[in-house]
């Protein structure tokens, strides 16, 4: 029987390497070559106790491999976005699997996938039994009903694929600034929008990126490490903050400077720093948007006067994730941004090292976006 190698989150802080006999592929499923499996900060978080899971599992949602096997009736269980796909083909697979279509979100706004509590999300799941092989962080992942892959275009380069999915959730940020219902006069994102970006983590730098790619020019952004900061003006910043150096106040003095006396449009808080969202809603101007993408652990709370949120007008918008179709709009940013965006992998590990991985990220200084390779 042929086995495969997995990396194991036994329970917050121990890992493990362990061997899982490869699962035989009935007509409904599919099974995944993984080539390389990006290190979230969840899974750091994960790791660190901070986020229950179901342990044991195998980490990794930010997935991309090679179908070695496709069910005869695959295709009508598994969504694939610019297919069909075939064995041999290279795809993006979405963390979360499709909506079940039944619930309260499903029913009632079913535009809103991530809303669904009856998704199964890669990475996050009991490994115990089989398929077992559930995670990005082995060398094959089963791909079940209801999941959805997106068939790589040929014009997106090798070293960029693995960031499909952080790409995602960078590109649905920015369209998460964008004016709802009838268009205001000076709402949403403009060409000539500021733009502040509090945190230059991965997904800091490629909302700063994908801000960038749409036009924009006047992009601020804030962080307390200097090698991420000389990232953010390689990836479309106009100006840098450190918040290591400088006081809240100090910061607002200089973004008002460059913003008529006002602050910016649009603040995106990617730090996941309680204190940065206090921070977004003091630099924000009035009548601005805010979008809080950072908070996807409870990081804890931070005193907010709701006085400032009607004083100023502002939309304030949360962001859990993205629709599945935001991988399509993710491909399409990648394959064409000229900003060099595969600088984002600052470390890749093989498979048997994928503890050390994850904990590459507690330096914030040398490190950005993690790659394991099974």
């Amino acid at each position: 029987m042929a086995t495969a190698q997995a990396a194991v989150m036994v329970r917050a802080g121990v890992m493990e390497q362990r061997e899982y006999p490869v699962p035989e592929v009935p007509p409904e499923a599919m099974l995944l070559r993984v080539t390389q499996a990006g290190v979230c900060g969840t899974d750091r978080h994960i790791y660190e106790g901070h986020l229950a899971a179901p342990f044991p599992i195998i980490p990794g949602h930010e997935i991309v491999g090679t179908l070695v096997q496709v069910g005869d009736r695959a295709l009508e269980t598994i969504t694939v976005v610019g297919g069909p796909v075939k064995e041999g083909d290279q795809v993006a697979v979405t963390p979360s699997s499709g909506p079940c279509g039944h619930c309260y979100w499903c029913r009632h706004q079913p535009h809103r996938t991530t809303l669904c509590p009856n998704r199964f999300v890669h990475g996050f799941l009991n490994c115990e039994q089989p398929p077992h092989l559930l995670g990005g962080m082995a060398e094959y992942l089963y791909l079940q009903p209801r999941a959805w892959i997106f068939k790589l275009p040929a014009d997106l380069r090798e070293a960029r694929r693995v960031l499909v999915e952080p790409a995602a959730v960078a590109v649905n940020a920015v369209q998460r600034a964008l004016a709802p219902g009838v268009p205001q006069a000076g709402e949403g994102v403009r060409l000539s929008s500021t733009a502040l970006v509090l945190g230059a983590g991965p997904i800091g730098l490629l909302v700063t990126a994908a801000l960038c790619h749409w036009g924009l020019t006047r992009i601020f952004v804030s962080d307390r490490a200097a090698t991420r900061l000389e990232a953010a003006l390689r990836f479309g910043a106009a100006e840098t903050l450190n918040a290591a150096t400088t006081t809240v106040e100090e910061r607002s003095e200089i973004l008002r400077e460059h913003t008529e006396g006002v602050g910016p449009d649009l603040v995106f808080e990617c730090a996941g720093v309680p204190a940065a969202f206090a921070e977004a809603l003091a630099q924000v101007r009035r009548g601005g948007t805010v979008i809080e993408l950072g908070h996807f652990t409870d990081s804890g709370a931070v005193s907010v006067h709701p006085h400032l949120i009607c004083h100023k007008d502002l939309n304030l918008r949360g962001m859990w994730a993205y629709p599945l179709l935001a991988f399509q709009e993710a491909m399409a940013f990648l394959c064409h941004t000229a900003l060099p965006v595969e600088d984002l992998v600052t470390h890749t590990y093989p498979l048997n090292e994928a503890e050390r991985a994850i904990c590459a990220l507690r330096d914030p200084e040398r490190t950005l976006k993690v790659v394991v390779k099974p």
